[in-house]
């Protein structure tokens, strides 16, 4: 809920809501959320990340609630890890991603 929190302050909500709704658009906020979560969480210096860490965070990725908003199996899987590897927020930028990323 943070990452939507984020998205509100860098009015990415706001353009969000300009555009005509689809699923799609959600479904792209969604995944930007979850991927900017991965970031913040293996960039806090708070938890570390190991092999358990990696395999809970894995874990919480195929519980995910999949839904036709949060996106299908692999596609969440994918804008999980890829948020763990970014270097910055924009590594999760789905906006600009291709439909078959954001399905």
């Amino acid at each position: 809920e943070y990452a939507h929190h984020l998205q509100h302050l860098a009015g990415i909500t706001d353009a969000k809501i300009s555009v005509a709704p689809s699923a799609e658009v959600e479904r792209r906020a969604e995944l930007q959320a979850t991927c900017w979560s991965a970031t913040m969480t293996f960039h806090n210096a708070a938890v570390v990340f190991n092999d358990e860490t990696l395999g809970s965070w894995e874990e919480r990725l195929e519980t995910m609630l999949v839904d036709g908003v949060h996106g299908n199996r692999d596609s969440i899987r994918h804008w999980g890890v890829r948020g763990l590897y970014a270097s910055t927020l924009g590594d999760c930028d789905t906006w600009v991603a291709p439909s078959e990323l954001v399905a």
